[in-house]
């Protein structure tokens, strides 16, 4: 049962994906898989000017770990990587690779070259490959969607106590 993305922060989003892939991966007697990259895709398209990490690589590998996740498969994204279409993603990655039956995936993930992946194509191949995949809704908080990206914004302004409570 696995999950992919950047997983910066482990903010509430993040963790309620993990929790269903953790609850799902105990029902089924199958491991629980986070699938995740370095550089991350934002960091290697922003070579130069990369949004700053809320977690070091070692910070996630232990939260990921303290949240009860089995394993975290993490290859390098590159140029391989970024071009890859969404079916070869699924094919290579999650089907020849990691053997996944269930992934659960957040409601706004997109993936592969151009980001161009979306839900439809994971349950697309998902069903020819006898993959289910589960999509999870975000988490709000005050009417506005818990993100990496929003937690990075309150701690550039200051709002420690915001963030904190994202993650």
């Amino acid at each position: 049962v696995a999950t992919v993305g950047t997983f910066d922060g482990i903010h509430l989003g993040h963790q309620r994906i993990l929790s269903r892939v953790t609850e799902i991966a105990r029902e089924r007697h199958l491991p629980s898989v986070v699938l995740s990259f370095e550089p991350t895709p934002r960091e290697y398209f922003t070579a130069g000017t990369p949004p700053a990490r809320l977690t070091r690589f070692r910070e996630k590998f232990d939260a990921l770990k303290n949240l009860g996740m089995d394993w975290l498969f993490c290859p390098p994204f590159d140029a391989v990587m970024q071009s890859q279409e969404p079916e070869e993603f699924i094919q290579r990655l999650l089907v020849d690779t990691l053997g996944v039956q269930h992934l659960v995936v957040g409601d706004d993930f997109v993936f592969a070259k151009q980001r161009s992946g979306n839900i439809n194509h994971w349950r697309r191949e998902g069903d020819r490959h006898g993959l289910s995949v589960e999509q999870v809704g975000s988490v709000l908080e005050d009417g506005n969607r818990v993100s990496s990206t929003e937690i990075r914004r309150l701690l550039a302004a200051g709002e420690m106590a915001g963030a904190k409570h994202l993650l």
